[in-house]
């Protein structure tokens, strides 16, 4: 963790983003999530309350 935060941070978010990061860079792609999950997942973590509607191409 960034020092700079001494100590402040969410770990229940932390843990979460971690677990997602290592699940992107599976050696087995056919594992990795969709990028749909993924952004699901980060914003579900940040609790934007978001729905992919608002992220949609075109």
């Amino acid at each position: 963790m960034d020092p700079r935060l001494n100590g402040h941070f969410n770990g229940f978010q932390a843990r979460t983003m971690i677990k997602l990061a290592v699940s992107c860079v599976e050696e087995d792609r056919d594992t990795r999530p969709a990028m749909e999950d993924v952004v699901q997942k980060l914003l579900s973590v940040d609790g934007a309350g978001s729905t992919m509607q608002n992220y949609a191409l075109g």
